[in-house]
């Protein structure tokens, strides 16, 4: 019986390879090879003979093919007509796969390929797909490629790349994954490059590009950016139009923007039904007109896409994949607020520990929100499942100490301790020490315990990641599809609707009895990977109660503060959750750290007066909302404000909150020492500035200041009022380096009203990079941009 199971097992797979995959997107009319000899080149000289060749043929790649062993110098020119497929998930490519361009309708598949450049041959591409059209790349792994991993340009028209793992084992200083358009000066492309991206997923150290589109039109849906560490995702610069569906967004910076050359018409964004999970930076609203696409498709829900693409992407990706089991697909995070110092002993040893964490929640990887909190600790907890039997290593990066413990099967009581950081580390650096475990035997088809403790410090620049590397799994972050959170403290409630009744009891015994890790995760509560009499007695143990309320509410917007005499005055959004109790102020001389709570009782308005405050200090602040069951939210962004006498009021005016509008550029936080959520750093332009809104009530003086660095040359601004020069120049000194701060201020009387304030760089170079605005004077107003 084995033996005629393994058979059809073969069969089976030989008919995936022989079939294919049917095209579809801008692509859809794409046959490939289809009719054409199937034949199976061994060298790089039989593969360009083939790909070059004006025959239709299906190409079957097995083992590795060095282009740069060829007569083309790495490089291949493909003709039309062709399928070009991996018979197993070994079969890769070394090389650039360009086209040749007297046929500009090239009707060609690739699919099933790892293709990797990293010597630069040819373009430096993957794939470079550049004067044709009609191209289909399915189901590959494109990695470590010297430029891009595809990159669509020069009137190129109707592609389609779906189902395709793009990733880096290490940073190059040029991971720009997919360009699509070559240049500003390209206008040949427009009406051209039109391209599909769907259910790929974008890895790690991808930093840029994800798509970047100029002229094209861009359907970007269902797919996965877990990427950390990254620049931007997705960009729609001129003439550009990008719809983008329903994709998910991890841990990644600036999802989909604008990106704006200086005086060329913006692109424009559509965006519906992204999900972005612990995501920074700028996101546009989404809210532009753009094409329509003329071919039928279908959405996946945004939550679903992460196990989907997990699952189906890559050379070894499952055609069509179906959602995991119920339960899998996420882990639990547990957190504990006011525990001072930086190592995980002050989070273990606290009275709180275990059993009254302070809140919870589920994410999808083994990635926290960055810069989430101060004087916190943190536990990641729930169980591992292996894709593959094999060895396995784990890395830790996090930002204060951290542990990584992991069980030798579904029992924590049998968890080790298998890697430390003992100080901090830098985000996702995953250097070699003790923040690296050892190789680990792990085996498919079990379930392992595992847990992360984090001791977040006082700073509020903290950071914790697991990445992993196994059985034809590359580094990468540990995510969710290969997880399942800890069972929910108020057991048997299977259907997640607050009460244990009859539907949870159908739900086990559907599963009784029933040993399969994978599809017991939802039910298993004690890690055996069995459903039985310890589930049912749990079960009936919670019969008709209602589950407690363990979701935080969500943290206070648009705060501002307002300094006076003798007092500050706080105000922000109120929270709209049906439950909420109050609001919790905390006050610190320090920006990002050492904040103490000003009131016991919980304040029931949005607004506070901190009526405790010495003229001339400047005080920071963050807000919490709790509510009546005690969870508490994440702090909100922090915001400073110095009280003043006679009258006169100084004004801070921080990135996103009231009175900041926005930069001809982004919000960045890579260099150290700003204050607030990050800085405001201008593309490299003349002309290009930041606008603050502001009402100025009185005909007097003030002061206009805005801390900055400059690690370069002097830059110089002027600053324009409601459109109209004011200071004709403004000299921002080099301060040293881009972590080392300064401040400049001019003396000026404005007009009295509403009134725009921008600073424009006067220089190529753009602006120095801004940390706030402060203005200084008689009752100056922030207001509202819109």
């Amino acid at each position: 019986m084995n033996s005629i199971r393994m058979i059809w097992i073969g069969l089976m797979l030989l008919v995936c390879v022989t079939v294919g995959y049917g095209a579809d997107g801008f692509a859809q009319n794409v046959t490939g090879g289809e009719g054409g000899l199937v034949v199976s080149p061994v060298t790089a000289i039989e593969f360009e003979n083939y790909v070059e060749s004006d025959d239709p043929l299906i190409i079957q790649v097995s083992g590795t093919i060095d282009l740069g062993l060829g007569d083309g110098n790495g490089k291949v020119h493909i003709r039309p007509n062709k399928t070009i497929r991996g018979v197993d998930p070994n079969a890769t490519i070394i090389g650039n796969l360009a086209f040749e361009n007297d046929y500009p309708i090239q009707n060609v598949i690739i699919e099933r390929l790892n293709i990797t450049n990293p010597d630069g041959y040819g373009e430096g591409d993957g794939i470079t797909i550049a004067r044709v059209g009609e191209i289909y790349v399915h189901h590959c792994n494109i990695f470590d490629c010297d430029d891009g991993c595809v990159d669509i340009s020069r009137e190129a028209d109707n592609v389609t790349v779906a189902w395709c793992k793009f990733y880096y084992t290490g940073n190059n200083g040029h991971n720009f994954v997919n360009l699509i358009g070559a240049g500003d000066s390209h206008t040949g492309d427009l009406g051209k490059l039109h391209v599909t991206f769907h259910h790929n997923w974008w890895g790690m150290n991808c930093v840029e590009r994800m798509l970047s589109v100029r002229y094209g039109r861009a359907h970007i849906y269902n797919n996965y950016y877990s990427c950390p560490g990254n620049n931007y995702c997705t960009r729609s610069r001129l003439y550009a139009e990008c719809l983008i569906e329903n994709n998910y967004f991890n841990g990644v910076d600036e999802p989909y923007v604008l990106y704006i050359t200086e005086g060329d018409p913006e692109g424009k964004i559509a965006a519906s039904g992204n999900v972005l999970m612990n995501t920074t930076g700028e996101v546009h609203p989404g809210t532009d007109i753009v094409f329509e696409p003329p071919y039928p498709y279908s959405l996946d829900k945004g939550e679903d896409v992460p196990a989907r693409v997990q699952r189906g992407a890559g050379v070894d990706g499952i055609d069509n994949p179906d959602l995991p089991a119920p339960g899998l697909g996420r882990i639990t995070r547990q957190w504990w607020d006011n525990i001072s110092g930086s190592t995980v002993s002050e989070l273990t040893g606290h009275q709180n520990y275990p059993d009254n964490p302070t809140g919870s929640q589920v994410i999808s990887s083994l990635l926290e929100p960055h810069d989430w909190g101060n004087a916190f600790g943190s536990r990641l907890i729930g169980y591992l499942y292996p894709p593959q039997t094999g060895d396995y290593t784990f890395w830790l990066a996090s930002a204060n100490q951290s542990e990584l413990w992991l069980s030798t099967d579904g029992d924590p009581n049998n968890a080790a301790r298998i890697a430390v950081v003992a100080g901090s580390t830098n985000p996702f650096a995953w250097e070699s020490g003790p923040q690296e475990s050892p190789v680990i035997l792990l085996e498919a088809g079990k379930k392992y315990y595992l847990e992360v403790l984090h001791k977040g410090g006082d700073s509020g620049l903290d950071h914790l990641s697991v990445a992993w590397a196994g059985p034809k799994l590359p580094r990468q972050l540990v995510a969710g599809i290969y997880l399942s959170p800890w069972p929910n403290r108020f057991a048997g409630d299977y259907s997640q609707d607050g009460m244990v009744n009859f539907i949870d009891l159908a739900r086990l015994m559907s599963l009784w009895l029933l040993d399969d890790c994978h599809l017991t995760a939802a039910v298993d509560l004690n890690g055996d990977c069995v459903s039985d009499d310890y589930e049912l007695m749990s079960l009936l143990g919670n019969w008709l109660a209602g589950e407690p309320d363990l979701t935080p509410p969500a943290a206070p917007t648009r705060v501002w503060a307002l300094g006076e005499d003798g007092q500050v005055k706080l105000e922000w959004d109120d929270n709209t959750e049906e439950d909420l109790a109050g609001y919790a102020v905390y006050r610190s001389e320090d920006p990002n750290q050492g904040y103490v709570r000003l009131t016991e009782t919980l304040i029931t308005s949005s607004s506070f007066t901190d009526l405790n405050v010495e003229n001339g200090t400047t005080y920071y602040y963050v807000i919490a909302a709790i509510d009546f069951s005690g969870n508490r939210s994440a702090n909100s962004l922090e915001v400073s404000a110095t009280p003043n006498g006679g009258g006169i009021r100084i004004v801070t005016f921080q990135e996103d909150a009231i009175g900041y509008c926005y930069v001809d550029g982004f919000i960045e936080d890579e260099h150290a020492g700003f204050t607030g959520t990050g800085y405001a750093n201008t593309d490299n332009a003349t002309g290009k500035g930041i606008v603050w809104k502001v009402n100025i009530p009185v005909d007097d003086l003030y002061q206009f200041t805005w801390r900055f660095a400059n690690g370069s040359s002097a830059r110089s601004a002027r600053l324009l009022i409601n459109g109209i020069e004011i200071v004709s120049s403004l000299d921002f000194p080099a301060t040293g380096a881009w972590t080392t701060w300064s401040e400049v201020s001019v003396d000026v009387v404005p007009e009295t009203g509403i009134l725009e304030i921008r600073l424009e760089a006067t220089s190529s170079g753009g602006l120095a990079n801004v940390d706030f605005m402060q203005i200084t004077g008689e009752n100056p107003q922030p207001l509202n941009c819109q």
